[in-house]
């Protein structure tokens, strides 16, 4: 497991076969994404990583409209991680 993976289950008290939900959607969450790209300087930490169904991912990606943007996301965040 990677290590924003256990940093994340740790912080929120997952085991591996919970079921994460999309912090932006609220349906199953596949994936974890970064807010600050990891190439951008970003951490492994809670505060910089959010759970993410794959259309609400691809749409902060800008694979798909509506696109998510980093201030949307931020905002969406603050109300899981204080």
């Amino acid at each position: 497991m990677k290590k924003h993976v256990k940093n994340y289950f740790k912080y929120y008290g997952y085991g591996e076969q919970d079921v994460i939900l999309c912090e932006s959607c609220t349906m199953p969450a596949n994936s974890l994404h970064h807010l600050v790209f990891r190439s951008h300087g970003g951490s492994d930490e809670p505060e910089n990583i959010l759970a993410l169904c794959q259309i609400c991912h691809d749409r902060s990606h800008f694979k798909k409209k509506p696109y998510l943007t980093f201030e949307q996301l931020k905002e969406i965040h603050s109300k899981f991680y204080p």
